[in-house]
């Protein structure tokens, strides 16, 4: 959403490379401070090395309350998968999920890079200069800021899975609707409504897919997730392309990208969303099992 204010901007005075550098530069930085500052995953700690001082570490910031002497050891109550990771997203009762997870993944990026690449074409063949076409991706990601914040809050309250489906449900319809409004305000506000629904719903499956695999594999789990996903964001602005050149309505191009949406909320309700196999490893009578 700030790029796309500070490209109305940059653009204009400092030319469109400027963007590229910008792009460059934030993620070097932003991997300096993911590298020194944020703490290891505990689960994926305690599975590695379940006596690590580095667990009780991190837990006495989360709860300065809790008194954990440096000896203490700890357990995870599920499996530890070992070989190559990839197989066992198919193994144990994943196929399933893991087919319908990446089919979502897929479906949502398709979505999201689909409109994103192509609403300031859209717009500026609507009649709008360039600056206030940008302004459509801002609504769109706008709307994906505080979709993704009330998903992840319903999200914790009820079943992920079912605030996804219906988020995924109403989006179709709002990304349909949105090609039939005959103003550019109306538009756009059709356009920030469908980023609140399909937008916001990439945080929520992220979540989705870090809830479904055992630690061991999740990491894998969710990199294939949105490794599948990337392809979608490569189809989607191809579809989006062939579109224009096709000189197809502003109504026709909104209902293709509806459709992705459907098939998403259809995918995320025929999801399980238990783990096949919990298995219990309270085997060390000296192990303590932190929740």
């Amino acid at each position: 959403m700030v790029g796309g204010l500070l490209a109305t901007h940059m653009i204009p005075s400092l030319g469109w490379k400027s963007l590229f550098y910008l792009g460059g530069i934030l993620p070097i930085l932003i991997g300096l401070v993911v590298a020194f500052a944020l703490p290891e995953s505990i689960r994926f700690l305690v599975a590695r090395q379940a006596d690590s001082p580095k667990v009780a570490q991190i837990l006495s910031k989360i709860s300065p309350a809790t008194s954990l002497s440096d000896n203490v050891s700890f357990y995870l109550p599920e499996q530890r998968h070992e070989g190559l990771p990839v197989k066992h997203l198919f193994r144990s009762g994943y196929a399933l999920n893991t087919v319908l997870l990446w089919i979502v993944f897929f479906m949502n990026l398709m979505i999201i890079y689909f409109v994103s690449n192509w609403m300031p074409t859209l717009l500026r063949e609507a009649g709008l200069p360039l600056d206030k076409a940008i302004i459509g991706v801002v609504m769109l990601q706008g709307g994906g800021v505080i979709g993704g914040i009330l998903i992840g809050s319903l999200g914790d309250r009820r079943s992920i899975r079912t605030v996804l489906a219906v988020a995924f449900l109403l989006g179709a319809v709002s990304l349909a609707v949105t090609g039939t409004m005959g103003t550019v305000p109306s538009v756009m506000a059709m356009v920030f409504i469908s980023g609140l629904l399909v937008v916001g719903t990439q945080f929520g499956i992220n979540a989705l897919a870090a809830s479904i695999y055992f630690t061991s594999v999740r990491s894998t789990g969710v990199g294939w997730a949105l490794g599948i996903g990337r392809i979608g964001s490569i189809v989607g602005p191809l579809i989006g392309g062939a579109l224009i050149a096709a000189h197809a309505s502003l109504q026709t191009i909104f209902v293709v990208a509806a459709i992705p949406a459907l098939i998403a909320g259809v995918a995320i309700l025929l999801m399980r969303l238990h783990v096949p196999e919990r298995v219990a490893m309270a085997n060390s009578d000296s192990a303590q099992p932190i929740a």
